[in-house]
């Protein structure tokens, strides 16, 4: 990668230092100084595969890098989660067709790089590559469908995996609940003066929508436009609604900070973040669209 594609790899992923469907302290470690070392590799697997599409769409010099990082970014966003109350059997044959995606193509990335007479990786016979191909059976030896599973022995952020749900902010993306209805949606938070010149704070909500599809290859269930893999095109509609705090419940907060395509009302619903993938297999006939 050359100094201005690093620079403008660089500029795209400290734009998401705004997005506050992470962690303050996800968002922080995005500002890398000119370089990636030190940064969680968990965090910015999140949002490196799609940043890299949005900026090199088109450049076949990585496509194959990418391709390989969204099947990587898709099997964490599976194990990062504390546990799974439905679709046992499904979400194990998930797994370990994920870990076979990885393995093949971290092999193809091996050819590639040897071919290219580059320095020798060997990324298929690393260690943890081989532990993958166990991870399938751990679950399966767990106690109980509602096991805890940590990815290599480390420690999830908890507001990362979908558990620790945020309260509602300003520019807060989530699928929420009112009024017995899910929705997806953004927040706006407005600071104004009531009659008696005090400071308070109005939330206003843009609703989203997915695309329905009739496609017969789509992994959800009824079928949506989806780009990039498994990312989930959505489109905003209606205008600004003002809502009550204590109306509105905040089911699951989402990722929809990078833009698809040219239209500016399109946003690409982020998959890769930790546990969202599940969620959405399990939860999207519910969401109202």
């Amino acid at each position: 990668m050359s100094t201005a594609e690093m620079a403008r790899l660089e500029s795209a992923l400290s734009s998401y230092r705004v997005c506050k469907s992470y962690s303050r302290g996800f968002r922080n470690q995005l500002c890398h100084n000119g370089l990636f070392v030190g940064c969680d590799y968990k965090q910015l697997m999140q949002v490196l595969p799609n940043v890299m599409t949005v900026l090199f769409s088109g450049n076949s010099k990585f496509e194959l890098l990418t391709k390989t990082l969204y099947v990587v970014a898709k099997l964490l966003s599976l194990l990062y989660m504390y546990g799974i109350s439905e679709g046992f059997d499904y979400y194990i044959v998930l797994i370990k067709h994920a870990v076979n995606e990885v393995t093949n193509l971290l092999l193809a990335l091996d050819i590639h790089i040897k071919k290219s007479k580059h320095s020798k990786q060997d990324l298929t016979f690393k260690p943890k590559v081989h532990l993958l191909h166990h991870i399938a059976e751990d679950i399966e030896l767990s106690a109980s469908p509602e096991f805890r599973r940590h990815f290599f022995g480390s420690q999830p952020n908890s507001d990362n995996s979908g558990l620790l749900t945020p309260t509602l902010c300003n520019t807060l993306a989530g699928v929420f609940q009112a009024n017995g209805q899910i929705f997806l949606g953004q927040v706006k938070a407005i600071s104004t003066r009531d009659i008696m010149n005090n400071f308070v704070k109005k939330y206003y909500m843009q609703k989203y929508q997915m695309i329905p599809s009739n496609s017969i290859e789509c992994i959800y269930t009824p079928p949506v436009i989806t780009a990039n893999v498994h990312n989930i095109v959505v489109v905003s509609f209606g205008h600004l609604l003002e809502i009550r705090e204590e109306e509105v419940e905040v089911v699951q907060a989402i990722d929809i900070h990078l833009q698809h395509g040219n239209n500016s009302r399109e946003k690409l619903l982020n998959v890769e973040k930790f546990g969202v993938f599940w969620w959405m297999l399990m939860n999207i006939a519910k969401i109202a669209y």
